[in-house]
């Protein structure tokens, strides 16, 4: 499958895949442990899928980060008429989220093998906080592909400015706002991955 196959299946079943994860990753949760550390398992290759899924995540992050910093650059490039840096500025962010979309693909075959591997992760506890770990990710994925959507509506409207065909500093304006919100959300959702893999570290200390 390649990018926009995948950006199209996302975009069209987003509700149905995150019930879909629910509900299988729920039914994988078939032992129930009373006791304490003597049944704790991880298999290798979700410890290599989780290792990989992270370093993944945080460049996705990384690259979300250089990209917001450019936005006030943008907005005051539109403010003072310079649309056509503008939208260079844009096109620049345009291939940075490029770069940010493969990583995405990648970190869904990770989080696939995560899955895979879940069956066999003992105790249920654990089993329980990695299928919420997964929905923060797969809940990343889908607002980094609402950011690229942002950023190429942005480019349109700067264009249209540029031209004289239509388009509004109100416009920018908030397309820029949208921007921000969705890269504050792939933060925090990175975060709450982050946090809930750490509870689940505990487990095994």
């Amino acid at each position: 499958m390649n990018f926009n196959q995948f950006r199209g299946f996302i975009r069209q079943y987003w509700v149905r895949i995150v019930i879909f994860f629910v509900i299988i990753l729920s039914a994988f949760i078939v032992f129930r442990v009373s006791g304490a550390g003597d049944n704790r398992f991880v298999p290798h290759s979700f410890l290599e899928a989780r290792t990989n899924g992270s370093m993944i995540a945080e460049l996705i992050v990384q690259l979300s980060d250089e990209s917001v910093k450019n936005l006030q650059e943008i907005n005051n490039h539109d403010k003072e008429g310079n649309f056509a840096l503008a939208s260079d500025l844009v096109r620049a962010e345009l291939r940075r989220n490029n770069e940010a979309r493969a990583k995405a693909l990648d970190l869904s075959k990770q989080l696939e093998q995560m899955t895979i591997g879940l069956r066999a992760v003992q105790p249920e506890q654990a089993q329980l906080l990695v299928t919420q770990a997964i929905s923060y990710e797969i809940s990343l994925i889908n607002r980094l592909l609402t950011y690229n959507d942002y950023l190429n509506q942005l480019l349109s409207t700067l264009q249209s400015r540029f031209d004289g065909t239509g388009g509004s500093s109100g416009m920018v304006s908030q397309l820029l706002q949208n921007l921000n919100t969705e890269a504050q959300a792939i933060n925090d959702l990175n975060a709450k991955y982050t946090a809930t893999m750490g509870e689940f570290d505990r487990i095994y200390e």
